[in-house]
């Protein structure tokens, strides 16, 4: 008793097959087999703080993982309707500034 036959939606049975894996399974625990959770809610992803505990889809499954760090919020200036500043002018390597071409004026090859 306790046996559950599944089909995994992202597991496949082989490299080389199609058709998703099925197989009988026993859990050990009861939140080993459990329901989808719900979507997160509006606005969730602007209230994570470093060290929330979460679940990440990746590669087909999801893990969990601890929120180390998230990127600064953008700052007030970004936020306006003035266009971007343009980029600045590209420059060389910084070699053609060290030679004078007058210093070599008159002299020839041969």
């Amino acid at each position: 008793d306790g046996l559950y036959r599944v089909r995994y939606s992202c597991l496949h049975a082989s490299a080389h097959a199609d058709e998703t894996l099925k197989e009988w399974v026993q859990p050990a625990a009861e939140d080993e087999l459990r329901p989808p959770p719900p979507p997160p809610p509006d606005g969730f992803h602007a209230r994570l703080s470093p060290g929330d505990k979460l679940e990440l889809l990746f590669e087909g499954g999801w893990w969990p993982v601890v929120l180390t760090s998230r990127p600064p919020p953008p700052p007030a200036a970004a936020a306006s309707s003035a266009p971007p500043p343009p980029p600045p002018p590209k420059r060389g390597l910084g070699v053609e500034s060290a030679i004078d071409p007058a210093r070599f004026a008159g002299l020839t090859t041969s």
